[in-house]
């Protein structure tokens, strides 16, 4: 509640001080092994509360001290619970009321004209057909990045760290983003990626297309760097991503901002929306018509719904009161970064 509304209380006492100071030493030590430790904790945690739901209600049966492992198992519900309101509010619940991104490095949000927009998006067009030709495809003509996960998260992180010592308010000591095995399901709860605060890690879906996955891992790094908020972590992922000389992160990157730019624009100007498609390249429009394809396969399904709209109880929640739109809310620092 002080954080929420103290923004120097969340900035200086949380976010650089409680936060990056805890944080670090959570992210070096679960940053020792490649896989997801919030994963395995899930499934133990899982297992070990079934097991004594199991006894416990065999006890109820048998009747035997009830009144006992009752008290024992609420006494132990409030342990576990308060341990990890705990855990969540300074490992992650404090950042959402911290200063903007845009406010810690004087980046002046402006309103800016659908010429303008349109003038980005051709921008951003014409350096997406540079990156995707030099980046190889596999048989279905869709970027192939042939790297393994690990090799590609080496490198990103590689870009991350550059990427903080020009902006100091990130935090450049944080392992590269894990692999999550259950990627599949995530997929159908329509996640990309997803950061855990109890364990401090990036955690990546690896089921969704190659050139997703260098963007996905570096916002979710920018979530463990201490900026929450989601049209933040874009851009954030955006200056990583673009800032490197590998065109494959490059287009990784590229492809994000080109999604929420053309968002905007189609709903400002349909006419400009149509010119800037015809910029396109093939290949580029295959990739995306591959992305599209993948979705569409969850799209409407129960589980999609469900995860949307938790996300987007998650965010309001949070003070996001946009919600899922939210994301959306990146074009503003692309457009005043880019015509500064």
């Amino acid at each position: 509640m002080v954080a929420k509304y103290n923004e120097w209380v969340a900035e200086f006492i949380f976010a650089r001080g409680i936060y990056r100071a805890v944080s670090t030493i959570f992210n070096r030590v679960t940053g020792i092994v490649p896989f997801s430790v919030i994963e395995v904790i899930i499934v133990l945690l899982s297992i070990i509360i079934m097991v004594k739901f199991i006894r416990f209600i065999i006890l109820l049966i048998r009747r035997k001290s009830v009144k006992k492992k009752v008290a024992g198992f609420l006494c132990n519900l409030s342990v576990v619970l308060g341990t990890v309101a705990l855990l969540y509010v300074t490992m992650c619940g404090t950042n959402y009321f911290r200063y903007s991104f845009a406010r810690i490095n004087n980046i002046e949000i402006t309103e800016h004209s659908d010429e303008e927009l349109y003038e980005m998006c051709i921008d951003i067009a014409r350096r997406m057909n540079v990156a995707r030709a030099e980046i190889e495809e596999n048989e279905e003509g869709v970027a192939d990045y042939s790297l393994s996960y690990l090799e590609m998260a080496k490198a990103v992180r590689k870009e991350f760290e550059k990427t903080a010592k020009e902006y100091d308010c990130l935090n450049g000591c944080i392992a590269g983003a894990k692999p999550l095995s259950t990627s599949y399901i995530f997929s159908c709860f329509e996640t990309t990626g997803i950061y855990s605060p109890f364990t401090v890690e990036a955690n990546v879906n690896i089921d969704i297309m190659d050139h997703k996955i260098p963007i996905t891992m570096a916002h979710e790094m920018a979530h463990v760097s201490g900026f929450m908020r989601e049209d933040e972590a874009n851009y954030i992922a955006y200056l990583v991503c673009t800032g490197s000389e590998d065109p494959r992160i490059v287009y990784s990157g590229l492809s994000i901002a080109f999604s929420y730019s053309m968002n905007q624009l189609y709903g400002a100007n349909e006419e400009y929306y149509y010119d800037v498609w015809n910029q396109v390249g093939d290949k580029v429009a295959a990739d995306m018509s591959a992305n599209s394809e993948y979705w569409s396969q969850f799209e409407d399904k129960t589980l999609a719904q469900v995860g949307n709209e938790v996300n987007n109880a998650y965010l309001k929640a949070n003070d996001q009161s946009d919600g899922v739109k939210s994301y959306g809310r990146m074009v503003d620092l692309l457009l005043s970064t880019y015509f500064q």
